[in-house]
């Protein structure tokens, strides 16, 4: 069960890697990016004295992932955990100033472990709302090898260009609901008092993928967001612009191919 929590913390991070930019990057935009980011991963393990593989994504303009060792870092024992948290917590510092966050946007979401491994993971938020699908920052270290793993879905994005404050307010985004649904929230609840078993929409505010900014959702088109309502009723997703009242997006959940980012790795 354990390892089954780290491969999902891993998965999480690993394959969303999202952030916001305009258009289609140019061969020779790419090839920049890439001769940047490789000196900016020999820089990193330069400076941190980090002993092992990156990897980057060109599009995302960004390090993605790291797999080896800090020699001059070590982890107490799982269950010292205020101690496991300071060593995470300065280790975050020494990372963040390669990454595309800020400390003050990032708050710790999970650390844990047993005698074989420990991991923890941060959640980025700006304005105070995280991002669907990315903006998460996630750690694995195994004591036996002394061999660290971490992952990176930071977003890229400058907070200016990011509304701060909903229009839609969270009274408004159930009226418009449950017009679209036929229902109001007292009608369920009164099959609910009945017995009945009921599905109730889940609200959440956060900054949402705006699928209809993109030609295609693939490796030269990455991704933008909006400040937006994004609500879950049984199988049915509907995500609506909080500023606009827009709907972005209103069909049946199934799985999203999400295309892979062009990338680059450098190692020893």
């Amino acid at each position: 069960m354990k390892t089954m929590i780290l491969v999902f913390l891993l998965l999480s991070v690993f394959f969303t890697l999202l952030v916001a930019q305009p258009a289609r990057l140019s061969r020779e935009e790419e090839d920049r990016r890439s001769k940047e980011l490789r000196a900016l991963g020999e820089q990193f393990k330069k400076e941190t004295g980090f002993q092992g593989t990156y990897t980057y994504d060109v599009v995302n303009n960004k390090l993605t992932q790291f797999d080896g060792y800090f020699p001059d870092i070590k982890f107490p024992p799982a269950n010292d955990t205020l101690q496991v948290r300071q060593v995470f917590d300065e280790l975050t510092d020494k990372i963040l100033p390669y990454l595309p966050a800020t400390k003050e946007q990032l708050s710790i979401r999970r650390i844990g472990g047993d005698e074989r491994t420990l991991s923890a993971s941060y959640i980025q938020k700006i304005n105070g709302y995280s991002f669907e699908g990315a903006g998460t920052f996630g750690y694995v270290y195994r004591y036996k090898s002394g061999r660290i793993t971490i992952g990176n879905s930071f977003v890229n994005v400058d907070p200016s260009t990011l509304a701060a404050e909903p229009v839609i307010t969270e009274d408004k985004i159930k009226e418009i609901f449950y017009d679209m649904i036929g229902y109001t929230e007292e009608y369920l609840l009164s099959l609910k008092n009945k017995g009945t078993h009921v599905i109730f929409p889940k609200f959440n505010l956060m900054y949402c993928i705006d699928w209809n900014a993109m030609e295609t959702p693939d490796v030269y088109y990455p991704r933008t967001y909006r400040l937006a309502w994004k609500i879950v009723y049984g199988l049915r997703l509907v995500i609506v612009d909080a500023v606009s009242g827009e709907i972005l997006v209103d069909e049946e959940v199934q799985f999203r191919r999400d295309y892979g980012n062009e990338s680059g790795r450098g190692s020893l």
